[in-house]
Parts: C-alpha cells; structure tokens; sequence
C-alpha cells in the first residue's frame, strides 16, 4: 500500500493533476485509461469462457490541431519515470516517437522482462508503451504489413514471429509480445491517410478513437499548490501496479463456469443483449462496423483498467463494470463525429447544402414549413454534433434560411437573396 496506507482512485487523481491543462476532459480520462492499462502490461488477466484478456489498449485522441493532444505526453512522462519500489531501476520500457515497422519489432523484442511468481517458474514476457502525441508520424502512412503487426500484437498471442528479408537477424520470434499505445491524429489526416477500405481492416476494430473539437480554458495565472503532492502520488500507486501479477476476479470469485458473481453477470448481459455487437447503443456508423465486433473486449479490459485504478486491487466489481460501460458509449457517441470531420467541407459548403436540402424539403412539402429538428439532423450528418446548432443559427442570421416567428419551423429564402458563394 501507499505510504499513508490509503489508495484513492487514480484515475480521478491523474484528472486532478491535468485540471490545469487546456486539454478536453475526455481526451484526460482517456489517457489516465491508457496510463493505467500500460502499467498492467502483460501481467494481470482476466478470465471468460472465451479465454484470457489481458488490458493492452491502443486509442488514438483524435482533433485538430491546437486542441489538447499534448496530454498525451504527461503519459509519457510518467512511464518514463516510475521506477521499480524501492529502487532506482525504470519499471517500463517506453518506445520513441517515430518508428519503422522493423524498429517497433525490434524495440518489443528489446522490452523484455522476466516475472518471478512467489510458485512456479519464471515468466518471460515483451511489453513496450508508446505515448506519441502525433500518431501520424508513427504511422505516416496507410501500410498493411505494419498494421497487420500491430494487429497480432494487440491479440497479446504467446509468440511473434515473422522473417525479415534484410540484415543478419532473419528469424524474429518474441516471446509473449504486448504493446500499449496512446497517441494523437488529426481527422483530416485520417481521411487523406487511410484509404476507404481501411476501416474494414482489423486496426479499426482494435482502436479506440477519442473525439473533441475544441480543448478547455485555463487561467494563465493559476498554479494548483497540490499539483507536485499529487503528481507523487500517481508515481507511488504506478509504482506498486507494475509489480501486480496475476487473474483478476469478479467480486472476488475467480471465474468457473456457471459463475454468478454481480460484476460478471453485468458484463455477460451487455455481451448477450446484441451479440456480436456488444450491449446497447450499439454505434450504428457503416465506418465502425467491424469495430462493433470488439466492444465486449474492450469492456473487459476497462472493467480491470477500473478496478485497479479504483482500489489497487485485481478485483472487479458490479461499479467498474458500469463504470467501463459508461467510458465506452460516451466515447462511442462521439465516434461518428470524427468521420464528419474527415469529410473536411467548408461551413460554406454545409451551408449551401442546407439551403439546396432545405428548398428541396420545401417544395416536396408544397410549401409548408419545415421542422428544426429535420435541419439539425441533416446537419449532424456533416459536421460535428457541437457545431451543428452553431451552423444552424449562422443560416438563420445570414439569411441563407429563414426561421417563422414564435416556432422551430424554417422556409429556404431564395438564393440571389443571399450571398452564400
């Protein structure tokens, strides 16, 4: 235990810690996620009738420029310098910024660690952590031989093995091989990068993207006089994770068939409720279909991710389930966003494809009036949800569109009566 004998919650202590950047909160509570899963790297589990999972997670915080990725590399500071308890030696091996597909291969197989059980033999394992604020320049480019290594390491299979064509080193075969990333990309970087047929590869099902337009006020001037306290205390409890080791358990059973445990009944009814899909709402995106095929994996290994941080225990209950719920469908709302972004329009182009859709509905309608709510929907096909009701009244200002007194019904104004180009 921490020095105090208390254990708070680390993610809510990594959210006090950022308070003071203009980071958008869930670009926060995403990279305390990924810090958490990180310290775990191949040593705690939990246990299905489909197998072993262990908490390897790859998110990308996907926004414009200027809106918050930097947080990214707080994560990468704090693997950087947790060491082992009582001791000066680096608990974590974390990978540079920019690497070849060859060179992510050859850091994993230099990431070795060996884990000695109070019983049994040693275990052999690889685990690297990569914090790349600009995923881009990790991935530059849309290539299928990368990301199908990355794929396979994200299974966390017992061996990596593959044949390099050059240097002297022909056969690699790691043993026990993970990978935690955490990275940045810009929506229009994802629409120019990767080609249309990329979304139904096994990278998108794996990845967990995190959306936000715009990042959060901080006063210039404030300094918090806890931030270094605080920052201690993340050290101290990231310390003590990465020695944990072993299954974790559900309320703490560990699993068997016919295991009626609260925390695993949970996860087991929003696995059945739209299997293959995972529990309700389901994203409906045509862009996030075979990402729908890993929701319950990634339940799973938020469900650990909140435990741990929660208690520093490897025990799940019925709140970190619900908490892991919670975490994966606000992010999922915001998913579809990104692919609006990735279309890259003009708000004069919108605009003028509102007027078009607009007069359109207008007329079909024999000139009644037509619905907000309509408009809106049509809006939040192209542009993000946040922007959407702005773009709405910038129509209306401008004259592009015209609102009826007293409702929330609208009529197109002609187009030489304004002046959209």
């Amino acid at each position: 235990m921490l020095p105090n004998g208390e254990w708070t919650d680390l993610i809510a202590d990594f959210m006090e810690f950022s308070d003071g950047s203009t980071s958008p909160e869930i670009f926060r509570l995403w990279s305390a996620i990924s810090l958490v899963a990180g310290a775990l790297e191949r040593r705690v589990y939990v246990t299905t009738a489909r197998g072993s999972l262990y908490p390897s997670l790859y998110i990308l915080l996907v926004a414009g420029p200027g809106v918050g990725k930097k947080i990214v590399e707080t994560v990468r500071w704090f693997w950087a310098n947790t060491k082992v308890p009582n001791s000066t030696e680096e608990a974590f091996h974390v990978g540079p910024d920019s690497m070849t597909k060859a060179s992510l291969v050859d850091n994993i197989e230099s990431a070795v660690k060996v884990h000695i059980p109070p019983d049994g033999s040693p275990i052999t394992y690889h685990s690297l952590l990569v914090a790349s604020e600009e995923f881009s320049v990790l991935l530059p480019e849309y290539n299928a031989e990368y990301i199908a290594t990355l794929n396979g390491i994200w299974n966390n299979k017992d061996h990596h093995t593959e044949t390099r064509r050059y240097g002297t080193h022909q056969l690699v075969d790691i043993e026990n091989p993970t990978l935690n990333l955490l990275g940045g990309y810009q929506p229009a970087m994802l629409g120019s990068k990767f080609p249309e047929d990329a979304w139904a590869t096994g990278l998108v099902r794996r990845i967990i993207m995190i959306h936000s337009t715009k990042g959060e006020y901080k006063d210039l001037g404030h300094v918090d006089p806890k931030k270094e306290t605080v920052r201690q205390k993340i050290l101290e409890k990231i310390s003590q994770i990465s020695q944990m080791y072993g299954e974790c358990t559900w309320d703490g059973e560990r699993f068997a068939e016919g295991c009626e445990a609260p925390s695993f009944a949970a996860v087991r009814a929003w696995d059945k409720s739209g299997f293959p899909d995972g529990g309700e709402p389901v994203p409906t995106h045509s862009k996030l279909q075979y990402y729908n095929k890993s929701r319950t994996e990634h339940l799973l290994k938020l469900s650990i991710v909140s435990a741990i941080a929660r208690t520093g225990m490897m025990n799940i209950q019925l709140q970190d389930v619900r908490r892991a719920i919670y975490w994966l469908t606000e992010a999922e709302k915001r998913m579809p966003d990104i692919f609006r972004e990735m279309i890259g329009k003009s708000d004069a182009q919108v605009l003028e494809e509102l007027q078009r859709y607009l007069l359109a509905e207008w007329a079909r309608s024999k000139r009644q009036p037509v619905q907000e709510v309509m408009l809106f929907k049509f809006l939040v096909g192209r542009v993000p949800h946040e922007k959407a009701q702005s773009l709405l009244e910038t129509a209306d200002k401008a004259g592009i569109i015209s609102r009826i007194a007293n409702t929330r019904t609208y009529i197109p104004v002609p187009r030489q009566e304004h002046g959209v180009e």
